[in-house]
């Protein structure tokens, strides 16, 4: 008896077994999960080494050939590719599709941990990383209409938070922010007439502003942790800062200079439409489906957009 003769002598189960395989497609398509792109582990290694104020030819002799120099010996390497620029170092190596990531990355954090000795004493740490193109942000938000000062400060204090809380979400990225920075400005002449240098200047911030643990106080029933509240809180503090005593005089900031409330230097820049902007890049974490990461964004955009300062904006 085969399967069409079970079919025509028995034609209620045959209906329901249809009826079933309906049912059961349409709950399916329900739960068919949605993605933009598909995952994948890339055998590709990045590592970034930091070298402030050291122009593109030092960064290049001094840091990047060191440590091409270094990695270039590990198996299964396809090709390496190397940035070098003001202050920064970008290598990026690209390993053969058979070679496990994990492992690869692994050899490349040993051979750099084995190179940093030659690298300059200025040099930051070298970060070494997995490309995970998962993770990079797959929606931008645009967010502009206010100066960079305020923008930046509502984007890192309000936008991001929020954004940080819808389901999936990752990371969020902001192109084009500008951190809040305390700039010191020093009278050339002024320093030099109290017999001081620059180096007494930095000195002094790093000695005064600075917030230290003073131990703990113990007693019959309770334990109190003391802290040494040292960190400046305002631009007046930093121009009462003493920087040191010359001829049995305080030698104040502002003395020799004086201290604002600025933003930091602009190294990078968003535009959107032309338009100076801020970007917001929504990364989504390892296995959310990234369609309903970016539906959940936007509305979490729409929900906030009643509360912007005026005259701000969002587009996607």
């Amino acid at each position: 008896m085969n399967l069409s003769e079970i079919a025509i002598r028995r034609p209620v189960f045959t209906l329901m077994l249809m009826l079933a395989l309906v049912v059961f497609g349409v709950l399916g398509y329900q739960t068919l999960p949605v993605n933009l792109l598909p995952s994948l582990d890339v055998p590709i290694v990045t590592i970034i080494t930091i070298l402030p104020g050291a122009s593109p030819e030092v960064m290049e002799s001094d840091v990047t050939d060191v440590l091409e120099s270094a990695v270039n010996t590990i198996e299964g390497i396809k090709n390496i590719t190397s940035f070098s620029g003001q202050g920064v170092s970008q290598i990026t190596v690209t390993f053969t599709l058979d070679r496990e990531i994990n492992i690869a990355a692994q050899d490349v954090r040993d051979k750099v941990s084995g190179a940093v000795g030659q690298l300059p004493l200025d040099a930051e740490q070298p970060i070494v990383q997995k490309m995970d193109i998962n993770s990079q942000p797959m929606l931008w938000i645009a967010v502009s209409g206010l100066d960079n000062r305020t923008l930046s400060d509502y984007a890192d204090q309000v936008l991001k938070p929020k954004l940080q809380s819808v389901s999936g979400v990752g990371n969020i990225f902001m192109g084009g922010f500008r951190e809040r920075m305390v700039r010191i400005w020093i009278d050339r002449d002024r320093l030099a007439a109290h017999k001081l240098s620059v180096n007494d200047v930095i000195a002094a911030i790093g000695r005064e502003n600075l917030e230290l643990p003073g131990g703990i106080i113990e007693g019959e029933n309770t334990e109190l942790a003391v802290r040494n509240l040292g960190l400046f809180e305002s631009i007046e503090d930093f121009d009462r800062m003493i920087v040191a005593t010359v001829d049995g005089r305080p030698i104040r900031l502002s003395d020799v200079g004086y201290a604002t409330d600025g933003i930091a230097d602009e190294r990078g820049l968003g535009r959107y439409n032309m338009q100076p902007t801020l970007g917001l890049g929504v990364a989504p974490r390892s296995g959310a489906n990234l369609v309903d990461v970016n539906r959940g964004a936007i509305d979490r955009m729409r929900e906030l957009e009643d509360e912007f300062p005026e005259g701000m904006s969002w587009d996607v």
